[in-house]
């Protein structure tokens, strides 16, 4: 697991059974270090926290004492890993290296040095598309996320800020699965946070670890998630039921759809415990419908674990499996149910390309 403090106060994450936390990190989520969204303040190490008045400057002098106090918790709490939190920028300042060197990586690196801790440390960093595409700017991050010798892996976020529910640009995700094994080729080790599906097709540059968000806003990194908002001001997405056949998210308009037209529409939805639940919804069906999500758990858990351990053959493998998704998506389509964007088949066309992109790299 990955804790989210902006979700869970430190009590309730510290009441988590010890063995958990130790196969788990903590996500201390610096990103926007002036925030006082949710269960944030209750950390008296959070940047707000610590600084009621939080300005720029006066965390330059009290990012020491706040990074002491940050690890010191972390090594409290028996993680897998010591986390190394980073914050977010709209715009990347010129000297964005230097302000996250002096500010994070430093004070953190001096911290878990006079505390004796001798766990992993992570590295967080929140790579944008431009860091990911161009490639004048990749070689730049590579190099600095590689110059660490104490920093043993880094928690990546790729942030992408394409609209739809699924990545559709094939040179994107190519470059993400060259950035990972990069990172993997220089011995470090790798875990990604805020996944779709995609999360598998990453998981051909051979990470350590893939993240499998519940939520929309876990499967995809916005900032204001870490933004005090007016609750009636938010627009909720449709629900939607996973699909583990078809790689995909079907709004759940659709479901009565597919199986009045689609006869064989049981095999796109793969049993689990919760499977009647989702094929009987209530009149007040919504999207926080918590077996819409353990049902997603339990199948692509399922589907990572299916993965072949040896990279060739699990490239192979998810090949095969997406060419039987996109045939899938075919008879359906055949049998009157015209799905939308966020619900069809067009992102796997993506990954293919992806795959033969990221082989010729």
């Amino acid at each position: 697991m990955i804790f989210s403090p902006v979700n869970d106060g430190p009590d309730r994450i510290m009441d988590v059974e010890s063995s958990i936390r130790a196969n788990s990190f903590f996500d201390p989520q610096f990103y926007i270090p002036a925030s006082s969204r949710g269960k944030l303040p209750d950390y008296p190490f959070f940047p707000s926290t610590a600084l009621p008045d939080y300005n720029t400057s006066d965390f330059e002098t009290a990012c020491w004492d706040i990074a002491r106090a940050c690890v010191e918790w972390q090594a409290k709490g028996n993680f897998s890993h010591i986390v190394i939190p980073t914050r977010y920028y709209d715009d990347l300042p010129s000297d964005y290296v230097g302000q996250i060197s002096s500010c994070y990586i430093e004070p953190f690196l001096s911290a878990i040095e006079e505390t004796g801790i001798s766990k992993s440390i992570l590295l967080t960093v929140i790579v944008k598309s431009v860091q990911v595409s161009d490639e004048e700017n990749r070689n730049y991050l590579l190099n600095w996320l590689t110059s660490y010798e104490n920093i043993n892996g880094i928690y990546i976020i790729f942030e992408n800020t394409m609209t739809g529910k699924q990545i559709k640009d094939p040179m994107y995700l190519a470059h993400c699965l060259y950035f990972i094994k990069v990172l993997k080729d220089n011995g470090l080790s790798v875990h990604i946070g805020y996944n779709n599906t995609e999360g598998l097709l990453y998981s051909l540059a051979g990470p350590d670890s893939i993240s499998m968000g519940s939520y929309e806003n876990l499967r995809k990194f916005n900032p204001s998630r870490f933004i005090e908002q007016d609750p009636q001001t938010k627009k909720q997405p449709n629900p939607r039921l996973y699909s583990g056949l078809l790689f995909q998210w079907i709004e759940l308009n659709y479901i009565k759809a597919i199986q009045q037209l689609y006869p064989s529409w049981k095999i796109l939805f793969e049993n689990s415990r919760y499977t009647p639940l989702n094929f009987r919804p209530k009149e007040d069906w919504n999207l926080r419908q918590p077996e819409l999500y353990k049902h997603f758990f339990i199948v692509f858990s399922k589907q990572a674990q299916e993965l072949p351990e040896n990279l060739i053959e699990r490239g192979n493998y998810l090949r095969e499996s997406i060419q039987r998704a996109r045939q899938a998506f075919i008879e359906v389509d055949r049998s009157g149910v015209v799905l939308d964007d966020n619900s069809d088949g067009s992102h796997l066309s993506a990954w293919l390309t992806a795959m033969n992109i990221y082989a010729s790299l």
